[in-house]
């Protein structure tokens, strides 16, 4: 692939990501992708072939991104629990904050039942025992099994770690309405969230003398 074949990708995917969040995958429309991208449809086509295509590149492209960020900290041997579990909430985060389209797509298409982000997500993690989520798994079961952490449901502390890292993302308007201000500088706010969700997090789940 040229370097100009790239650019051109990645100015497809960009538009689509703006699309697809503001119209969700029914209301996307080709056409308008192609005037924010200033890219024909003919060379959309070309390189995704179809919508679903292209919708299931951005979906796959961004989950995939994640993964390698949670299996990065997971497999470390060398950090504490402690550490994993502040650096694990610290990387999701970080990402979302990147990734500002993922939250409003993915909630909606999952709600509206698309079967093209379950057939991606299923995918991701049929795919490889290292898809993201298992290695964080074992982490949690490794640590239990060392008296590093109590013994936990491994699943409901994955999805409470989830939940509570996407929350400020999913329903940011209506914080910003009734507590946040305009002024609000969202780096701070992130922060303080980051450390509320770890000391919850380890006062749960650590060892109590």
């Amino acid at each position: 692939m040229t370097e100009s074949d790239f650019n051109t990708k990645e100015k497809i995917l960009s538009a689509a990501w703006e699309e697809f969040a503001l119209y969700g995958y029914a209301g996307a429309r080709m056409q308008r992708i192609a005037e924010k991208s200033k890219a024909n449809k003919a060379m959309i086509y070309y390189y995704f072939g179809s919508k679903d295509e292209l919708f299931e590149s951005i979906i796959t492209q961004s989950f995939r991104q994640l993964f390698d960020r949670i299996e990065s900290v997971a497999v470390d041997e060398e950090r504490s629990i402690q550490d994993k579990i502040s650096m694990l909430v610290e990387q999701h985060i970080d990402f979302m904050r990147k990734n500002p389209h993922l939250p409003s797509i993915f909630i909606r298409e999952i709600n509206q039942a698309n079967p093209i982000t379950i057939r991606v997500v299923k995918k991701l993690f049929q795919r490889s025992e290292r898809s993201g989520v298992n290695p964080l798994v074992k982490m949690i079961e490794t640590a239990a099994s060392r008296g590093e952490i109590k013994p936990v449901d491994t699943m409901q502390l994955v999805w409470n770690l989830i939940a509570m890292n996407i929350f400020y993302f999913i329903t940011r308007p209506v914080l910003n309405e009734i507590w946040l201000h305009e002024e609000s500088n969202e780096e701070e706010i992130l922060q303080s969230r980051k450390e509320a969700i770890v000391d919850m997090v380890l006062h749960g789940v650590l060892p109590r003398s």
